[in-house]
C-alpha cells in the first residue's frame, strides 16, 4: 500500500492522518478504519513502531550516535527517543546496542 510505503519513506517527518488518507485517495476516517483493520494498529502506533524498528536496525548496523538516530527518525529529542524505545522494548537504545541488540528484546518483527 502506498500509505505504508509513504510512512517508511518519511519517518523523519511529522505525518498526519490527512496526508496518508490523501495519498490513498480516501476519507481520513475511512482510511483510519481500513488501516487499523489491515495492520492491526492505529496509524500513530504503526508509525511509532516503524520508527523504533528502524532505530533497532540503525543501532545494530551503524555507528550513528543516539542523538543522530533520534533526529533522523523525527523524534523531538534523544530523551524522547530513549523513552519510546524503553517503553517498547524494556531496555534503552544504548543497552540494546551494547548487548548485541536483538537477543535482549522480547519480541521481534
Amino acid at each position: 500500500r502506498e500509505g505504508i510505503d509513504y510512512i517508511y519513506d518519511h519517518l523523519n517527518e511529522p505525518l498526519t492522518m490527512k496526508q496518508l488518507a490523501d495519498i490513498e485517495k480516501l476519507n481520513p476516517s475511512y482510511f483510519s478504519k481500513l488501516f487499523s483493520k489491515e495492520t492491526g494498529d492505529n496509524v500513530k502506533s504503526y508509525i511509532l513502531k516503524a520508527k523504533l524498528t528502524t532505530a533497532r536496525h540503525m543501532l545494530a548496523d551503524t555507528d550513528y550516535n543516539l542523538a543522530d538516530i533520534a533526529i533522523s527518525l523525527g523524534f523531538s529529542s534523544q530523551s524522547a527517543f530513549t523513552a519510546a524505545f524503553r517503553k517498547e522494548y524494556n531496555c534503552t537504545p544504548g543497552k540494546f546496542r551494547n548487548s548485541s541488540g536483538f537477543g535482549i528484546i522480547s519480541h521481534e518483527e
